[in-house]
């Protein structure tokens, strides 16, 4: 089995599972990733995208390309995407929010300093009184500048970017403060991607990122629990997507939230 066809598999796989969207990327973007050219990217991604439309099992799904670079978001979207991840909020490549809007897609803006390689080195939000209202107030200037881009902000997904530019402090501090972040960004979809992530390693001791499924939804469901701030279905309302790699332990664990707190 080549590597298109075990793309296809593991599409299939977490469609099953319960998954809604497909991320498909090119490039990691991990602390300390180096970067991915557009031309390797767009030979490891538009085959798989190619690939999962044909297929009569995966052709209606939900794709998003999670690149930073316009060139990859086009060329993806033409192949089949429907969404644009950009982890560095359009701020990597100017031509990228301008794209989106010519390409007429949803556009998640994640909350990220520097890159890959640098971000781990920029953690300190204490002159912009502390990482919940630095996220917050970054978030806000690239949904303004994507909106002027022409992108309506019904178009727009934010992401505070959980593990890019946080330290272990940051990240907690974000999660147990969802429901302020939330209510100071005011009426965005938003998604959280805590999935494997250093930080749960770091509390867990598990140093295998396969290892940190468990961790990853006891921080999916209390970020829910934590972004609810009263309301009826916590996995509408406190979130409105998880990023996850384990798609059945999460769709699991929130089926089951969602039950305990509708009260059926």
């Amino acid at each position: 089995m080549d590597d298109i066809d075990r793309a296809v598999s593991r599409t299939i796989e977490m469609i099953d599972e319960g998954a809604d969207i497909i991320d498909i990327g090119g490039e990691s973007t991990r602390p300390g990733a180096s970067e991915v050219t557009v031309e390797e990217q767009l030979r490891r991604i538009v085959p798989v995208i190619k690939a999962v439309r044909q297929n009569a099992l995966s052709k209606d799904i939900i794709l998003s390309i999670d690149t930073r670079n316009a060139i990859v978001a086009r060329e993806a979207i033409k192949a089949g995407a429907d969404i644009i991840n950009d982890v560095s909020g359009g701020t990597h490549d100017s031509n990228m929010l301008a794209f989106a809007a010519e390409l007429e897609v949803p556009i998640i803006l994640m909350h990220m300093r520097g890159t890959p390689k640098s971000m781990q080195g920029l953690v300190n939000y204490d002159d912009e009184g502390g990482v919940v209202n630095g996220v917050v107030r970054a978030l806000l200037e690239r949904s303004r500048a994507a909106e002027e881009a022409g992108i309506a902000k019904w178009m727009q997904i934010l992401d505070p970017g959980i593990g890019f530019s946080k330290n272990l402090e940051g990240n907690l501090t974000l999660l147990k403060h969802y429901s302020n972040i939330r209510t100071d960004l005011g009426d965005f979809p938003m998604l959280l991607g805590t999935s494997r992530k250093g930080f749960i390693g770091h509390i867990t001791g598990e140093t295998v990122a396969e290892e940190r499924d468990f961790g990853t939804i006891g921080s999916c469901v209390a970020a829910l629990c934590l972004g609810n701030n009263g309301r009826d279905s916590p996995s509408t309302l406190g979130c409105n997507i998880l990023r996850v790699h384990n798609v059945k332990a999460a769709k699991q664990s929130t089926s089951i939230m969602d039950a305990i707190v509708k009260g059926c």
